[in-house]
């Protein structure tokens, strides 16, 4: 990542009771050349070397005379480099390259570059204030920590946590972490959702399973962290051994072995109907083995069989279908209903599979309730003509009566 650099060059004295070995004309870095009485911005990349250099004459004739450049305000960290001793005569101008590091550790701030020209009989030096800002977006890898260590046995876990810092001025969203080992195709990360400015925080454990039959020897590793939407990447490659371990005979020893394949895991059933799940086993060995399926989880709601049978027996290479029948319940409750399938052999569990029925109602259920409703209704138009019925007959026995008493004759 890169920083920029604003160079401020201070007063140029020597000590009163030291006597001045050089003029110090001129200090340069990387190319540029800084002035002292002006600001000298620069683009330095942290993490590699920049070069310093300067150009002095010599006031005197002077022996074992060296030039020194160091950066300070680095928390623990001294950056400097000196020339060898060599000897100056009056007059003279001399030119010195040096080399200087900016660390990866290095922050935002301000720090001093000091250029010093010292001898038996004296010295020169001149000061100069570097006010560093950081890079947008930078996150860099602080330490790479390995359980159990940097030598994994074979079929053994290697877990791996990595300590990243936000150097940058921006705060880092959806970082990716990566941990990988090319020659074995092992490979896993972990994302960090939020990484704040100048902070620091460790990555999940990154599990991987070294092969249980991996070749002995040195393999190189790589951490690898992705942020700024991924525009930026910041690596760190290392070696890792891989040492012999019992599992590979072990492996060896479990001969034959089986495969599974279970159809459809989830399946759609009404009420009162059946589901079919096949599944088919194929011994891949050198010897006959037996093998038992069996099913668990479906007894509240409905009734399990197998066909040809729960146990099977394999020859070599011998591959066989069984089905498992799954009869739903008429009152089996609407919606998902998981239930597990178990493959063994002997006392060993092979494979446990999660098996779902999405259990529909029955459309008979509908039609039965509109019968249902279509009888209340009916019971309700009865009543109401018998209602009509009724209240008719009543008015007509009334009228009947009223018509006997006007033809009746009085004597």
């Amino acid at each position: 990542m890169l920083f920029l650099v604003s160079i401020v060059a201070m007063a140029n004295f020597a000590r009163a009771d030291e006597t001045s070995l050089v003029t110090i004309n001129s200090v340069e870095v990387d190319g540029t050349d800084l002035s002292s009485v002006e600001i000298t911005s620069l683009y330095l990349e942290r993490g590699n070397e920049f070069e310093v250099e300067i150009t002095v004459t010599a006031i005197g004739d002077y022996n074992d005379t060296q030039v020194e450049v160091s950066l300070y305000g680095i928390h623990n960290e001294r950056v400097n480099d000196i020339t060898d001793t060599f000897d100056i005569v009056a007059g003279t101008t001399y030119v010195k390259r040096l080399t200087l590091e900016l660390p990866d550790r290095m922050d935002q701030g301000e720090y001093e570059l000091k250029v010093r020209v010292e001898g038996r009989s004296g010295f020169q030096s001149e000061e100069y204030i570097l006010s560093i800002n950081t890079a947008r977006n930078d996150v860099v890898i602080k330490d790479t920590v390995f359980s159990p260590g940097e030598e994994v046995k074979q079929g053994r876990a290697l877990l791996t946590t990595v300590r990243i810092k936000n150097m940058g001025e921006k705060d880092e969203e959806g970082v990716k972490v990566t941990f990988s080992i090319p020659g074995l195709g092992l490979s896993e990360s972990d994302y960090i959702d939020e990484l704040d400015a100048g902070d620091s925080t460790t990555s999940e454990e990154l599990y991987v399973k070294i092969p249980n039959c991996a070749e002995v020897g040195s393999y190189a590793y790589e951490v690898e962290v992705k942020y700024d939407d991924n525009d930026e990447t910041t690596t760190e490659t290392g070696t890792l051994y891989v040492s012999e371990g019992d599992m590979c005979e072990a492996v060896e020893e479990a001969a034959p072995t089986t495969m599974v394949t279970v159809g459809p895991a989830t399946q759609d059933v009404k009420q009162g109907a059946s589901a079919i799940y096949p599944v088919t086993l194929t011994n891949s060995g050198a010897e006959a083995k037996s093998y038992t399926v069996s099913v668990d989880g479906v007894v509240e709601w409905a009734v399990a069989t197998l066909d040809p049978a729960a146990s099977v027996l394999l020859q070599p290479g011998e591959s066989k279908a069984v089905y498992v029948y799954i009869a739903v319940n008429d009152d089996a409750t609407a919606g998902e209903h998981m239930f597990t399938l178990t493959i063994s052999s002997g006392t060993e569990t092979l494979k446990d599979v999660a098996l779902k029925a999405n259990v529909l109602e029955d459309g008979k259920s509908d039609f039965k309730r509109g019968l249902e409703i279509g009888l209340i209704v009916l019971v309700i138009l009865l009543v109401i003509l018998g209602l009509i019925v009724g209240f008719n007959k009543l008015r007509g026995d009334d009228d009947l009566e009223d018509a006997k008493d006007d033809t009746e004759t009085y004597y």
